[in-house]
């Protein structure tokens, strides 16, 4: 592939945050961008790219620009599919490299249910899922120091939701490697399979521990591969279906802080954790 064009990658983009996403890298790139726009269903992600593509401002800036989207199917909870995708992408792109990835895709399980299935699930996709894509694509980056990834973590998945201090400081800890954040991890599994989860300080929400850990793997991630700017960020509280109809913003505001820290200038800025486009505490 011969082309001038920045590649963008962006995880379950066929709906709310991701598809918002989309959209604004195409409307706010200043230079040509390829956007591989990902989801785990075939026919609705395509349908949604099809509908970006007839939306008169993103068809505008695809022209303007020389921009394009391009559909790929990827469910990052599958290892087999996070393999398929890379081998796909590596034969389309050929010698050209990745600028940006954009780790979207995420689950919430919906009502009040909360058991180690749950738990497993959950972290299969948001910590797991997430942490192995990165790793497959992680040779595909750009190594200029102009390459971004960017992990969507959230504001529910806060040191401060961790009772016990003895968690905290291990997952704050500025040399954590992945063998022991793994351990933590498998620790709220075990810990909630016997019962002993409130007692051993973990909050009963298998999705804001799956979210302490994304931004707990950003910072190793971004402190072992420091010629990549690597953050994650809080989009906020998103009408999406997975916050329900009565969260105060729109996927497009949800979008605002991913698509800043894939294009604004961070000052070198890496691992840090995002919210409304600043640097937040975690």
């Amino acid at each position: 592939m011969s082309s001038v064009k920045k590649i963008a990658i962006v995880t379950g983009a066929n709906k709310g945050i991701g598809y918002a996403i989309v959209r604004n890298l195409i409307l706010r790139s200043s230079s040509p961008l390829l956007v591989y726009a990902t989801a785990r269903d075939v026919e609705r992600g395509t349908q949604s790219v099809q509908d970006l593509l007839v939306e008169k401002p993103v068809a505008t800036a695809l022209q303007d620009k020389s921009s394009e989207i391009k559909f790929l199917q990827l469910d990052i909870g599958d290892s087999a599919s996070i393999q398929k995708f890379k081998e796909q992408l590596q034969e389309e792109l050929g010698e050209e490299s990745i600028s940006i990835l954009i780790n979207n895709a995420g689950i919430a399980t919906k009502g009040s249910t909360f058991n180690s299935g749950v738990v497993k699930a959950t972290l299969a996709v948001n910590y797991y899922g997430t942490k192995e894509v990165t790793e497959a694509l992680l040779p595909l980056m750009k190594r200029d120091g102009t390459g971004r990834i960017v992990n969507l973590s959230s504001m529910v998945g806060t040191l401060s939701r961790l009772s016990n201090t003895s968690l905290v400081k291990q997952f704050s800890n500025d040399n954590l490697t992945f063998g022991q954040l793994d351990e933590l991890m498998q620790k709220f599994v075990d810990d909630v399979a016997a019962g002993r989860h409130s007692t051993e300080g973990w909050p009963t929400n298998s999705y804001a521990v799956s979210k302490i850990g994304v931004t707990a793997m950003t910072r190793v991630f971004a402190r072992e591969n420091e010629d990549i700017l690597i953050n994650s960020c809080c989009p906020g509280w998103i009408r999406t279906d997975m916050a329900g109809p009565h969260a105060t913003g729109s996927p497009d505001q949800g979008s605002q802080t991913p698509v800043h820290l894939a294009l604004a200038d961070l000052h070198g800025v890496s691992g840090e954790f995002w919210q409304n486009k600043n640097v937040s505490k975690w």
